[in-house]
């Protein structure tokens, strides 16, 4: 099973990258959502110098940038909203306090929302409902459990992850690897398998022959588990995003659609991975919880291919110890069972 560990934002630590080289991990992944293109391929640069350095065959992986609606600028940055208050979403992209209304980074909100739709914040932590659709720049909504705004989250639900263009931000990245030409390209919220093709056309069109990374569709959507078969097929890998499946569907049923995945990538003999949360409790001790050991037994048994690791090293201050305790728990498994 390989394993990827993420890489942190700009600027990149050097002896980070290289402290998870040395642990074992197979995959380096560099996340171009949240800063600028420009700033991630720095990163890649440094990973690219540091592997070349290490004389490995570490590979890298890109994972493009998605279309996503965030909040605006707050000017305290961060406010409370109270349960079934009624608030107002606006296109606009400073509002000095949420009781003026809350900014949204879009032009309008044509075709966004739906009466009823729940719509959550960040990674789920809050959500709020929509109540009433005064017109394309003014929405009413409540939030049913109370909970916080936070500037520059991005709100999220199916629709939006469905209908938002992702192709046309991701592609937009696609330009800058003339020189350092990854192994692995992700895509965010693949829905169908033209996102996949659109994606290959344009690699083609910028570089002809000369860069065929593999090619690997992020599960994480209702959309994308409506057309999981083509996706499959038309994918070089599939990656079972459950951070983002958890809050665009049902949660209750995301590690059913981990197993099912999982299934039909294996009778079709494509590789499938799965991530987020894997060893988060890895990030205050050195032993992970239990359920997570668990969590990373069934991945295995599952016949998942590979795993992500996320948070797990982009935020740990010895990201190599997380390979190293994945990697014990692989191979301990693999050792014990035909997998």
């Amino acid at each position: 099973m390989q394993i990827t560990a993420t890489i942190f934002k700009s600027p990149v630590e050097e002896n980070k990258v290289r402290e998870i080289i040395q642990a074992g991990a197979d995959i380096l992944r560099v996340k171009f959502a949240h800063v600028s293109n420009e700033d991630a391929l720095e990163v890649v640069k440094v990973v690219r110098r540091v592997i070349d350095e290490e004389k490995t065959d570490t590979k890298i992986l890109v994972d493009l940038p998605e279309h996503k609606i965030r909040i605006g600028s707050l000017e305290l940055g961060k406010e409370n909203v109270e349960k079934n208050k009624t608030y107002i979403l606006r296109p606009a992209k400073f509002s000095k306090t949420i009781e003026d209304f809350i900014p949204v980074d879009a032009l309008d909100f044509k075709n966004f929302f739906e009466v009823g739709d729940k719509i959550m914040i960040g990674d789920g932590e809050v959500f709020f409902k929509i109540k009433e659709i005064v017109s394309e720049r003014q929405v009413k909504i409540v939030f049913p459990d109370g909970g916080f705004v936070d500037q520059y989250r991005s709100i999220i639900s199916n629709r939006l992850a469905d209908d938002l263009n992702h192709c046309e931000i991701a592609t937009d990245s696609l330009k800058l690897f003339k020189d350092i030409k990854p192994d692995y390209v992700a895509l965010s919220f693949v829905a169908s398998a033209s996102y996949i093709q659109c994606v290959r056309g344009q690699i083609k069109e910028l570089y002809g022959d000369s860069w065929q990374p593999k090619i690997l569709a992020k599960v994480e959507s209702m959309g994308g588990l409506n057309k999981i078969e083509e996706i499959v097929d038309a994918a070089d890998e599939s990656v079972i995003a459950r951070g983002d499946l958890g809050v665009t569907t049902d949660y209750t049923k995301v590690i059913l659609e981990q197993k099912k995945i999982c299934h039909l990538c294996n009778k079709k003999n494509k590789s499938v991975i799965v991530a987020t949360q894997i060893l988060g409790s890895c990030l205050q001790k050195s032993v992970p919880a239990r359920s997570e050991i668990a969590d990373l037994t069934n991945i295995i048994l599952d016949g998942a291919t590979g795993i992500w690791l996320s948070q797990e090293t982009s935020l740990h201050s010895n990201p190599g110890q997380v390979v190293k305790v994945a990697k014990n728990i692989i191979n301990t498994i693999e050792a014990s069972y035909e997998v």
